[in-house]
């Protein structure tokens, strides 16, 4: 069943991938780049809500998975939830009451709109607030499902809403092209019908009011803690990564906010061919640890260190040098290409060293102390916050991709020297360093550079020759700095005919 579960997760969270990455050429086409902006504004916002639920969600799947196994009073358990689930109400309430009224002054003293009517882009604005509101009120609920561990019929539904969302969205505007009210309506009623089922089957699994053996106090005394201490780095990861989201929605026109929601999504391909391979890394690091099996522990941290260096600078590079034929290829539009191209390129190298620095968390984190890393980043937050804002207002979307790759060269080669010799030592830093991350990382540079310089403008006529110039440069690439990490890992066990791994 476990087994059962992870396959339709996975499947799950792959087809919303798949789907995000087909609409957006379709959306860009039918409504136009400055109408995309709104689009790129919505997924912002639910960005948003995803990060700032995790510290109570996570608390919430806590607390239901504790009364699945019998360690909660089923009272205690009820009187829990439907106190959080009445804040979720009040604050969905207080959402909608002052962003409705505010949504004018959005529209034209916020953002930067050049050519939609105003009015188009207040209900575009209104149905995104009347979104976000249903769906975190129902948020609570659906948490109750991942503790009472419905990850099939969640991932069921999810499937069914994403169609809904992406497949019906890209219906409507092909069936109405511009009409940014029509699609926006849609992506409202759609929301409120996902809020409205969600609710009801998390709700059977709530049981009725009863007496309590305890205040409510003490009931959520315990669960506080444990929700603060995650919201607290959610919130630092929101302002780590959304920030300039919400600094360029003030910044740049609404169009080139479209531009680079664009060019987000294409570079977040980095971050998502990552995570598979990172959830297996860490529960066997932890693992490891927790057994005590410390020389297992490091060889296993060195070597998915190496595949990981190895695959994503491959991944990587060949999409930064190569970014605008991607995006024109993705897009079928000349002018967002060409607008985008930087941008994405500095945001695919951002997004790389911020995969392969993940694995200074993945120390801590096997370690089992966390402590260390929002302590660091709740002092880093008041210099990093600041930096992206002046970068999106001085030099706009590149500038914040700049700073975003500046922020990550100092996490991966100056603060991670400093968790090393925290929780490991000095030496193991510097192996790790010279001989895991630079030789890879330069290796899986050569092919894409090497096609970079040498081929020919002809090869990028066509939209055809483009793909497959780029499957060619991929497969080459990935295979040359496969090679490189076999060659690594195996060099001196083939000397010595005996498997070992470097």
């Amino acid at each position: 069943m476990l087994k059962k579960k992870l396959i339709i997760t996975t499947g799950n969270q792959v087809y919303g991938i798949l789907l995000g990455f087909l609409v957006v050429p379709i959306y860009l086409h039918y409504l136009g780049v400055e109408a995309y902006g709104l689009v790129g504004l919505f997924a912002m916002t639910l960005a948003w809500l995803a990060v700032l639920d995790a510290g109570i969600g996570a608390g919430i799947i806590r607390e239901s998975a504790r009364f699945k196994s019998g360690a909660v009073e089923s009272g205690d358990y009820s009187a829990v939830i439907r106190l959080l689930a009445r804040f979720f109400l009040a604050t969905s309430i207080i959402l909608v009451l002052v962003g409705v009224p505010l949504s004018p002054w959005i529209a034209t003293g916020w953002l930067n709109v050049e050519r939609l009517e105003h009015s188009s882009v207040v209900v575009a604005l209104i149905s995104i607030i009347v979104s976000v509101a249903a769906r975190w009120q129902s948020e609570p609920f659906r948490n109750v499902l991942v503790g009472h561990e419905e990850q099939i019929w969640l991932s069921c539904f999810n499937a069914v809403a994403l169609s809904l969302k992406y497949l019906g969205g890209a219906l409507m505007v092909w069936l109405r092209p511009g009409d940014i009210e029509a699609f926006f309506y849609y992506q409202g009623v759609v929301a409120l019908f996902e809020a409205l089922v969600i609710r009801i089957k998390g709700g059977r699994y709530v049981p009725a009011a009863a007496a309590l053996r305890k205040p409510i106090r003490e009931l959520l005394a315990p669960l506080l803690g444990f929700m603060l201490g995650a919201a607290f780095a959610n919130v630092a990861w929101i302002a780590m990564t959304q920030v300039d989201k919400v600094s360029l929605s003030k910044f740049i026109s609404l169009e080139s906010f479209g531009v680079f929601s664009t060019t987000t999504i294409a570079a977040s391909a980095v971050m998502m061919l990552n995570l598979p391979f990172y959830q297996i890394v860490l529960p066997r690091l932890t693992a490891l640890k927790a057994a005590g099996d410390e020389q297992g522990f490091f060889d296993f941290f060195r070597l998915a260190t190496q595949i990981t260096v190895a695959v994503i600078t491959a991944v990587a590079s060949c999409m930064a040098l190569f970014s605008y034929h991607l995006l024109w290829l993705w897009t079928g539009n000349a002018e967002v290409a060409a607008m985008g191209a930087s941008v994405l390129a500095l945001y695919v190298v951002g997004n790389a060293l911020q995969v392969i620095y993940t694995f200074c968390y993945s120390l801590q984190y096997a370690c089992g102390n966390l402590t260390f890393n929002t302590r660091a980043f709740a002092c880093f937050l008041p210099v990093f916050v600041p930096v992206i804002v002046w970068a999106a207002y001085h030099y706009g979307a590149v500038g914040t991709g700049a700073a975003w790759v500046g922020i990550n060269l100092f996490l991966l080669f100056v603060w991670s020297r400093v968790v090393f010799a925290r929780f490991v030592d000095a030496a193991f830093y510097r192996r790790w360093m010279v001989a895991d991350v630079l030789p890879l990382m330069l290796l899986g540079l050569l092919v894409p550079f090497g096609f970079y310089w040498a081929l020919p403008e002809a090869v990028w006529a066509g939209r055809l020759s483009t793909l497959l110039t780029l499957l060619v440069l991929g497969v080459c690439a990935l295979s040359a700095a496969l090679s490189a990490l076999y060659l690594r890992v195996n060099l001196a066990a083939l000397l010595a005919r005996r498997p070992r791994w470097g």
